[in-house]
């Protein structure tokens, strides 16, 4: 039996602290950092509503992502079944055409899955909500489709028939009865027996199913195409019709109606050929030939005509080319700088002296956006117009200084986050995030318009119908962010878009709150704008009609062009908001009804539990605005 020692026995010598390996320590703000981004990816994923990935399904559908758009679709049928008109999303908005299995067999149709594609269909007809003349001219495509890539059915081989003996040799008949008798034609006995032999019908080439003509029925033309690259997009009329065989480049199409079509063949890296066809009953043969995309159209040779070229037309060729090679020579686009974290940031859109004696040179190379002009700039980030393979964005980056404000930073990927899980048309979308260098970025929707401040600050005031216009987008906005379980907290009107349409568009939601984000949010201190903040800020607790206060004060200032409540500090105007009421809105503009009255005034109400929730607030304001619904 093994005995042990355990009194002698020996602790193992340890390393000395040069050879330990050393520990991976994060520093505390990029921990923080990296808890918001994982919340936000795990709240993200199951954030989206069926509508929303809908209309993202569509979107890449369009944008020609099929597979996209089918993970896409089938996640919003996983969350509503049942398709249907004018369907209610949220608030007062509406799907007016929600069709998911109509969609969805367009997106199986563009990846060539014909049997998912026709499954769909067949789930959109038993439906029947679909428009029938759409999905009965989608069915009759995939049906083409799946008959074209159906293998040819094989003809059983039936060996001839055996040679016929020779014939007997012909009796001799005199001269004159040969000479008297007239001789009739007989055809040949290989034609004879051709015609009458029973194998001549399996031996027959069987006729063209297309060209078969069936009584009563006229037959569909049909238009045979080829394509030169192979596998090139076919679209008729603008729809896409599948694409030509990978490796003859051909495409029969029997499902169109006689008359003029607008033939459109198009593949990467060549330029689309498109034609206008007069479609008769005897069918149209198309051979297109896609030049690259790089190369010009052959020009006409006009001076050909006349047996040679002019020495003029030298000359004039040569003017031509030097004045438009010195033009882009004096106009081509400079080398972008680049901004780092350690560009200084000036106060000018121009790129040269700030009143703070920096530089920054617009435009600049910023990771894949090219920042084109300072939009604006705050106490603690900036807001360029950018462009990004074409695109405009507003992309935000903070300002130097607060790199190393990890609470700053944590607020900052707030806003990034919370930003692109709200999907609503009165909020400003968040497309994109990411980091230069330390320093991090996040690119949003570009809204051409003002903020409500400065419509403020121009016209005073409102019209009673306009403000409870915007303040109605402006509700539907904070409702739907309730629902989401995000909470604004600094709502005011440099924190609302107007676009050149009207439409209202919440932004920065740099200090809200999201409930699922409890355990990370900043606490301690008061968050928020003291004129506009709700009088339980100071507890700093979220509280979703908090943000209806907030609102509340913004509908009185764009009725009466002034606030409710002043102090000569923060902490003043607080205290106004605990111990005195607030004014009727038509005791200052004598235009403002007194349903507006009543409205405002429950807004402003002291007690979260005497406000109206934004749903509740919404109802209101449309009968206001339809008094007589």
């Amino acid at each position: 039996m093994l005995q042990i020692d355990r009194g002698t026995r020996r602790r193992p010598t340890p390393r000395p602290r040069s050879a330990r390996p050393p520990r991976l320590r994060l520093p505390p703000r990029l921990l923080a950092a990296l808890l918001v981004l994982v919340a936000l990816a795990a709240r993200t994923a199951v954030a989206q509503d069926w509508h929303e990935l809908y209309a993202d399904g569509q979107r890449a559908l369009r944008e020609g992502r099929a597979q996209r758009a089918v993970d896409l679709l089938n996640r919003a049928i996983q969350k509503r079944r049942e398709p249907g008109l004018n369907v209610p999303t949220y608030g007062t908005n509406i799907e007016p055409r929600y069709f998911p299995y109509l969609r969805l067999a367009e997106a199986y149709f563009a990846l060539e899955k014909y049997d998912e594609a026709a499954a769909a269909l067949a789930t959109s007809a038993r439906y029947g909500v679909a428009p029938a003349a759409e999905r009965t001219a989608l069915d009759a495509r995939v049906r083409a489709a799946i008959d074209l890539a159906r293998p040819p059915t094989r003809s059983v081989a039936v060996p001839p028939p055996a040679p016929p003996p020779p014939p007997p040799a012909p009796t001799p008949i005199p001269r004159a009865q040969v000479e008297s008798t007239t001789p009739s034609p007989v055809p040949p006995p290989a034609a004879v027996r051709a015609d009458s032999s029973p194998s001549a019908a399996t031996t027959r080439p069987a006729p063209d199913p297309v060209r078969t003509s069936v009584p009563g029925r006229r037959a569909p033309p049909v238009l045979a195409i080829t394509s030169d690259p192979a596998g090139a997009q076919v679209y008729v009329d603008d729809e896409p019709l599948g694409r030509t065989d990978p490796e003859t480049g051909r495409l029969r199409i029997t499902t169109l109606e006689p008359g003029r079509h607008r033939i459109r063949i198009a593949a990467e890296g060549r330029a689309d050929l498109v034609r206008e066809i007069d479609l008769g009953d005897g069918g149209f043969a198309l051979e297109g030939v896609l030049a690259p995309a790089a190369a010009a159209p052959p020009a006409s040779d006009s001076a050909g005509q006349s047996g040679g070229i002019h020495p003029a037309w030298f000359l004039g060729g040569f003017l031509l080319v030097a004045v438009l090679g010195l033009t882009l020579w004096f106009r081509r686009p400079a080398h972008y700088p680049t901004l780092t974290a350690h560009t200084p940031i000036g106060l000018t859109d121009s790129g040269g002296a700030s009143a703070g004696g920096s530089f920054e040179e617009l435009p600049a190379k910023f990771a894949d956006y090219v920042l084109l002009r300072r939009i604006g700039r705050g106490g603690m980030a900036t807001v360029y117009e950018a462009e990004r393979r074409g695109e405009r964005f507003a992309l935000k980056r903070p300002l130097t200084g607060f790199l190393d404000n990890p609470r700053f930073l944590e607020r900052f990927l707030r806003e990034a986050g919370l930003g692109r899980t709200l999907h609503h048309p009165n909020i400003v979308r968040i497309h994109d995030r990411g980091e230069v260098d330390g320093v991090p970025y996040f690119a949003m929707e570009l809204v051409e318009g003002e903020t409500l401040r400065d419509r403020l600050d121009r016209d005073g005031h409102l019209d009673p119908v306009t403000a409870t216009r915007i303040v109605a987008q402006v509700t539907e906005a904070l409702d739907y962010a309730h629902h989401k379980g995000v909470i604004h907290r600094d709502l005011k009107p440099s924190n609302i878009m107007l676009d050149r349409a009207g439409t209202a568009k919440v932004m920065d939601y740099g200090i809200a709150r999201a409930q699922f984000l409890d355990g990370v949010t900043t606490t301690g201190g008061f968050l928020g704008t003291p004129h506009y903040a709700a009088p339980e800020a100071l507890d700093t607790r979220p509280e979703p009609r908090s943000d209806v206060y907030s609102l509340g004060i913004v509908f009185f200032e764009m009725l009466t062009g002034s606030l409710p409540f002043r102090g000569e500090s923060a902490m003043a105007v607080l205290h106004a908001k605990t111990s005195t009421e607030p004014p009727a809105p038509s005791s200052i503009n004598y235009a403002v009804p007194e349903t507006l009255d009543r409205i405002v005034l429950r807004t402003l109400a002291r007690e979260p539990a005497d406000r109206p929730t934004a749903e509740e607030l919404l109802n209101q304001l449309k009968d206001s605005l339809e008094p007589d619904r």
